[in-house]
């Protein structure tokens, strides 16, 4: 796929969307939160994020999604990475904004995510 066309499939997967539930197997995901940092007056913290045995080992592309509740402005970040056992995620909190991240298996496709 095309970077434009993950992106829209990752925000797909975070706003509960049945094109993603579709195509690919999608499960909300448990993680735990570590060192919290402040960097100016915004707050960082680390997530560490554990992965399903389909995903271990293989090149997973991962995505940062800020959207605004009330103009629906959506920004979406991503990269691509080959991992072992558990991801671990650089975290700014930006208040009156929902965040997620999205962690997608593209060959299978293999989707997991969660509202930060």
């Amino acid at each position: 796929m095309e970077p434009v066309q993950k992106k829209i499939f990752a925000l797909n997967v975070v706003t509960g969307g049945s094109w993603s539930r579709m195509v690919g197997k999608v499960m909300k995901v448990r993680y735990k939160k570590a060192k919290t940092g402040e960097k100016g007056n915004e707050k960082t913290y680390t997530i560490h994020v554990p992965l399903p045995k389909v995903m271990q080992g293989h090149k997973i592309d991962m995505f940062s999604i800020r959207m605004d509740p009330k103009t629906q402005k959506t920004a979406i970040d991503f990269i691509s990475r080959k991992v072992k056992d558990v991801v671990n995620l650089k975290i700014k909190r930006r208040k009156g904004k929902n965040q997620f991240f999205a962690i997608i298996e593209p060959n299978t496709p293999y989707c997991i995510y969660k509202k930060i």
